[in-house]
């Protein structure tokens, strides 16, 4: 049987929706891509083929978590002038590697086409454990702040929020605060301050832009700590 990386797809794809009626599937170019919505939580994933000779090579991709209800009102903390930094379509985006979910669907590789129905449950197995012990804790604001919590301040760029900086750690402080983590929230209120402090000697051609980015994370932590979005979101 004459394979290609389209046919590997669909055929997992259609072993898939065998299984998996709440999830979305569709292919693009080398990509399944993969959608799954809980309540305001929109997850995205993508399973990637790629062809090196007689070998078909197939490997997860990055795990993108988006929730409306938190970047409608993050996004009210945002001034005007650094809305090109922020990015509403990524709550929380990771990797199977940083999960640690243990499956044997990590680089799969195909030679024949008898192993396709094969992958297809590897694929299946997968993405229940990514649900189950992953999803489903991360649909809200406290399981995201509990994600990020597991990361200090030092190591805040292994977890991404979505946007650049210092947006998307604007973005972090707010979940951590909102989330009860405040001892996690207050490490990394000071390493941004002290970042900010020095932003404009280390970069002294965006002196202006310094400015909005103290403005800006100053009018976050006095919305926070007055308390007027935790009233909001509880």
């Amino acid at each position: 049987m004459i394979f290609s990386k389209r046919s590997i797809l669909e055929e997992i794809r259609a072993n898939l929706q065998k299984v998996n009626d709440d999830f979305g599937f569709a292919i693009n170019e080398d990509r399944l891509n993969i959608s799954y919505q809980n309540n305001d939580t929109l997850f995205k994933t993508s399973v990637r083929c790629q062809n090196f000779g007689d070998v078909y090579l197939l490997n997860p991709q990055g795990i993108q978590i988006s929730n409306n209800k938190i970047e409608n009102q993050f996004k009210k903390l945002i001034l005007n002038q650094l809305i090109k930094y922020y990015d509403d379509d990524i709550t929380l985006l990771t990797t199977t590697s940083s999960l640690k979910i243990e499956t044997d669907f990590i680089d799969y590789k195909i030679v024949d086409a008898s192993q396709i129905k094969d992958i297809a449950k590897s694929v299946h197995n997968w993405l229940s454990m990514v649900v189950f012990e992953f999803l489903n804790n991360v649909i809200d604001i406290k399981g995201i702040s509990d994600f990020i919590n597991c990361y200090s301040y030092q190591d805040n760029l292994k977890v991404n929020t979505g946007g650049l900086f210092p947006v998307q750690t604007f973005k972090k402080i707010y979940l951590l605060y909102l989330g009860g983590h405040i001892e996690r929230y207050q490490e990394y209120k000071e390493g941004l301050y002290e970042q900010l402090i020095s932003f404009p000697i280390r970069k002294p051609e965006k002196k202006e832009e310094a400015k909005i980015f103290l403005n800006n994370f100053n009018f976050i932590i006095k919305e926070l700590e007055s308390g007027n979005f935790e009233r909001t979101l509880s």
